[in-house]
């Protein structure tokens, strides 16, 4: 995509974009509602301090306009956990999202991170093809009940994991 600029995403220019980053949150919701999942992200969610969020997040602009985020952190020595990704309906299918992709994926390797791992709805048949496509897999059995672990609001249903109403695929790529 011309002019497309992927960042990392700092603590301060999340300060910075704090009302972008909302409102983009929003308008994937409003457009997708629950394949996207079960709340908006507020403040808080993007101002949350995570083990190595700001060296593990980015963001996509085009033209100065916020176009993308993806949001991850450290979850383990090995791993790093993608929380949230977005990209605006108007620029999806544009090589926003696997630009974005690319950057999260060169961090993690950089600090180290063996695999990279995430949620994804499982009505969000497009965002599920686009993380099969950048190398992504669905956690099965024991990886899965390992990668779920002792989290109380979680349960594993098909090899599916169910939070909050919702059935969700947990994946993970090797790096």
């Amino acid at each position: 995509m011309e002019g497309l600029s992927v960042d990392l995403l700092t603590e301060a220019l999340t300060e910075e974009l704090l009302p972008e980053l909302i409102a983009l949150d929003r308008i994937i919701f409003d457009a997708i509602g629950d394949r996207y999942g079960d709340h908006v992200w507020r403040e808080e969610h993007f101002q949350k301090r995570l083990e190595q969020k700001w060296q593990l997040s980015c963001v996509a602009r085009t033209q100065g306009r916020l176009v993308g985020f993806w949001i991850a952190s450290r979850r383990s020595p090995t791993t790093v956990h993608t929380h949230r990704v977005a990209t605006h309906p108007e620029q999806q299918g544009q090589g926003v999202g696997k630009a974005m992709f690319e950057l999260a994926r060169k961090q993690a390797a950089q600090v180290g991170a063996g695999q990279m791992t995430l949620f994804v709805v499982l009505a969000n048949r497009t965002a599920i093809a686009f993380y099969e496509r950048v190398g992504f897999s669905q956690l099965k059995g024991d990886p899965l009940s390992e990668f779920i672990g002792d989290r109380p609001h979680a349960a594993i249903e098909n090899n599916l994991v169910l939070m909050e109403g919702i059935h969700y695929r947990a994946m993970h790529r090797a790096l």
